[in-house]
C-alpha cells in the first residue's frame, strides 16, 4: 500500500512541479503579448473535420470498436500565426483552446473497412482569426491560451497547489503506514 501511495506521491508532485513551471513562466520575466489572432505568413488554415477557418488547430478522431478506443488521426498545426501582430510559433508549446465535437458526417475519416465500429468522435480545438490569445514566452515554457494573463496564473497556482498538496498527502499516509507497520511488528 505503501508503494501505491508512493507512486501517487510522485505523480502529483510531477504535476505541481509542471505547474510551477508554467505559473514562473506567466511570471513578469517572460514575453507576455495579448491581442487578436491574424493568420501567418503560409495564410489561413482550415480546420480538417468542421472546415473552419483558423490560424491554428488540434484535431482528433476515436473509434469505439470491440477491442475498447481507438485513435485514428490525431494532428496539429505546427505553422506560425500572429497574436496582436506578433509571430507566435505554436509547436512544443502548450495550448488551451475550447474543444468542439464535429457531428460525423460524409467526408469526415473512417476505419477501414471490415472493423466493426460502434461510434466514431470527432474533436476539434481551434483558434479563429480576430480570437483574443494571451501568448507566455519564458525559460523554455510556452502557453498559449483563449485566457488572460491573470486567469491563467490563477489557473497555473491551482493546479500547482492541488499537485503538491496531494504529493504531500500522499508522502505523509505513506509514511504513517510504514512507522505504524513499524511499531505494531516491533
Amino acid at each position: 500500500m505503501e508503494y501505491l501511495l508512493a507512486i501517487v506521491a510522485a505523480v502529483f508532485l510531477a504535476v505541481g512541479w509542471v505547474w510551477r513551471m508554467r505559473y514562473k513562466a506567466l511570471g513578469d520575466k517572460g514575453r507576455r503579448i495579448t491581442g487578436p489572432a491574424a493568420a501567418g505568413p503560409l495564410g489561413p488554415l482550415t480546420a480538417p473535420f468542421s472546415g473552419t477557418p483558423c490560424v491554428w488547430y488540434q484535431a482528433r478522431a476515436t473509434a469505439r470498436t470491440r477491442s475498447g478506443k481507438r485513435v485514428f488521426v490525431d494532428e496539429r498545426s505546427e505553422a506560425p500565426f500572429l497574436v496582436a501582430g506578433v509571430p507566435v510559433h505554436p509547436k512544443d508549446k502548450f495550448v488551451e483552446a475550447a474543444e468542439q465535437l464535429v457531428q460525423p458526417g460524409p467526408g469526415l475519416p473512417l476505419l477501414p473497412p471490415g472493423e466493426v465500429v460502434g461510434e466514431y468522435r470527432y474533436e476539434e480545438r481551434i483558434f479563429t482569426p480576430g480570437q483574443e490569445l494571451t501568448v507566455v514566452e519564458a525559460e523554455g515554457q510556452g502557453i498559449i491560451s483563449t485566457r488572460n494573463g491573470d486567469a491563467l496564473r490563477r489557473r497555473a497556482l491551482m493546479f500547482m497547489a492541488v499537485g503538491y498538496g496531494t504529493g504531500a498527502l500522499s508522502v505523509a499516509a505513506a509514511a504513517a503506514i510504514v512507522v505504524h507497520r513499524t511499531l505494531t511488528n516491533g
